[in-house]
């Protein structure tokens, strides 16, 4: 793994930041090693340690031109002064998400996500606990699922989806997801959910995810 990501991990660790790479954390090794970009949830309180830390670095802040931003998501870069490499942070300070392309949904669940961390395993990085990745990561399927462009992206990446969803299937337990929805997305009904999750895992029809696509979207 790449020595300055994993400094960069242990700073933060040092000065106590509230974080977690909170996506695709079944291929954390390879965007360890810069293959990559990192997801970050970073805590509103420690926007001004985490900049520092950025600064102390070298990252460096882009924007897509002609492209309006994402509202609290932003992208940084900076050059692994030893390899050259080019290291991409995507930095989120709220959990702005959706489809794969437009994201346009405010999951008011930080506090879900940064107060149930784990060790990745992978030096001092910070995940979320299984349960709380898979609740996500299945909303996020079932918004895009109504999209006719979404679903189609869907279909080209099924693959990818079933190893990170089996990734995360064999970490969690569905228990403990029911209790997390209870308490942070009260307006998501459990039984909803795991039919949304079973529909997932089982290969069901284009026109029943669909359906629970619709529905998903209606809760939030």
């Amino acid at each position: 793994m790449n020595k300055f990501i994993l400094s960069f991990f242990d700073a933060m660790s040092e000065a106590g930041i509230s974080y977690c790479h909170f996506k695709s954390n079944n291929n954390l090794e390879p965007a360890l090693n810069g293959v990559d970009d990192l997801d970050l949830l970073i805590s509103e309180n420690d926007v001004d340690h985490f900049n520092l830390m950025l600064a102390t670095f070298g990252f460096r802040m882009a924007t897509d031109r002609g492209d309006k931003p994402t509202p609290f998501v932003f992208h940084y870069f900076a050059v692994d002064p030893e390899t050259g490499l080019l290291v991409h942070l995507h930095v989120y300070f709220k959990l702005i998400s959706g489809g794969s392309i437009l994201k346009n949904h405010w999951f008011r669940v930080e506090r879900m996500f940064l107060g149930n961390v784990t060790n990745s395993g992978l030096g001092k990085v910070l995940v979320p606990i299984a349960e709380v990745d898979l609740i996500f990561f299945t909303i996020r399927k079932f918004i895009e699922q109504p999209s006719i462009v979404e679903h189609y992206l869907y279909l080209k990446d099924l693959k990818n989806i079933k190893a990170e969803l089996a990734w995360l299937l064999a970490r969690a337990d569905k228990a403990l997801i029911t209790e997390l929805l209870k308490q942070w997305l009260p307006h998501l009904e459990p039984d909803f959910f795991h039919e949304c999750l079973t529909a997932l895992e089982s290969d069901s029809s284009i026109a029943r995810r669909v359906i629970l696509g619709f529905k998903m979207r209606r809760h939030f």
